[in-house]
């Protein structure tokens, strides 16, 4: 599983490089030539790290002798093998967000949610509560609860939603609250990736993509 969302993760990097990195090169005034190099270079880097290693991973692991030789060392049930693989992929997930909320508490300035920036108590309330659904989501996931797949769903449709509203946001203000140096702000101002259709697609087809996944998994769930 995790070699799955590795490589769904380096998949979706390498596309948003493609449209965001020329545009970030080309306002900061590179030449051509160096954007160009500095595309190929870095899609080359994404490709072999991040999508060909994860698929060789996981093309290795899925072979049949792979799942003997791992039955054979270890013949009894071991605690991870009370989930299917793929939940287990999802509450380590959902466990990993759950503590980067946490630590993004005392640095994370300010919190975009539906239009509006949170700053201060409110941001740090706010990260505590996405903190808290993550871990809740995670836990659920693995006592295998009906509740917890509906809120997998609920949690994906929001997040779009929020990406959606976030493209009307105020970026200059936003990165001022969160603290960026005035020069980085311009720049961000001037590029406005989040308002360009690209960034529109890849969200859209990324979330269709984690709700297909998340359907598929509907059956590992109890009913």
């Amino acid at each position: 599983m995790a070699g799955w969302i590795w490589l769904a993760t380096g998949v979706l990097c390498a596309v948003a490089v493609a449209f965001i990195l020329p545009a970030v090169m080309s306002a900061s005034g590179a030449p051509a030539v160096s954007s160009g190099c500095a595309l190929i270079v870095a899609e080359l880097f994404l490709l072999v790290f991040l999508v060909a290693l994860p698929l060789a991973l996981v093309l290795f692991y899925r072979r049949e002798d792979v799942r003997l030789t791992a039955e054979w060392r270890h013949p009894q049930p071991d605690w991870s093998d009370r989930v299917h693989p793929t939940l287990l992929g999802v509450v380590a997930a959902f466990a990993f967000g759950g503590v980067a909320c946490l630590l993004a508490v005392p640095f994370m300035r300010a919190v975009p949610l539906l239009g509006r920036v949170f700053t201060g108590v409110p941001a740090a309330l706010l990260l505590l509560a996405f903190a808290g659904v993550s871990f809740l989501l995670a836990w659920g996931s693995w006592r295998r609860s009906p509740a917890a797949w509906w809120g997998l769903v609920a949690l994906q449709v929001f997040a779009l939603g929020n990406f959606l509203t976030l493209r009307s946001l105020d970026l200059s203000e936003y990165l001022r609250l969160s603290g960026y140096p005035e020069e980085q702000v311009r720049q961000a101002a001037e590029m406005n990736v989040l308002a360009s259709p690209a960034m529109l697609w890849i969200a859209v087809l990324g979330s269709a993509a984690l709700l297909a996944f998340i359907v598929a998994i509907r059956r590992h769930f109890r009913n």
